[in-house]
């Protein structure tokens, strides 16, 4: 388990990779998820490049990631986990048992709104993620 993508503010293009890629551990994550709380929704979606499902979804090496995420597009702050992964694992949801990919979903107001494990087509996404930004 490699690589934890929140939605967050663009970033400047000038810092591509300081800004596009960062290293996070399980306090860290807290913290990041907290920061958002009364200001926007958050999508978590946890994944790794050595797993299938997750390639179908968003396709462990930091190199790759940072390529796989240039060559998409992204232009979104992407989270490297760093630490164990059973503190992570607890950091980011009591239900998740580690599999992946997993997401979730938290509205503005920090309420969990929708979470899975397992893939999931653009469709899904979209619903939840205008499920956390419906008031």
């Amino acid at each position: 388990m490699g690589i934890l993508l929140i939605g967050a503010t663009p970033i400047d293009k000038q810092g591509i990779d300081d800004d596009l890629l960062k290293d996070v551990d399980a306090e860290q994550l807290k913290e990041i998820i907290k920061s958002y709380e009364g200001e926007k929704a958050v999508l978590i979606n946890i994944w790794a490049t050595w797993c299938a499902p997750c390639i179908e979804e968003f396709p462990e090496s930091r190199d790759r990631a940072l390529e796989f995420l240039k060559k998409q597009g992204v232009d979104w702050t992407t989270y490297f986990k760093t630490g164990k992964d059973n503190a992570f694992i607890e950091a980011v949801s009591e239900d998740w048992s580690g599999a992946l990919p997993f997401t979730k979903i938290i509205n503005k107001e920090g309420e969990v709104v929708s979470y899975w494990e397992n893939s999931a087509s653009f469709s899904k996404f979209e619903k939840h993620v205008n499920k956390a930004l419906t008031p």
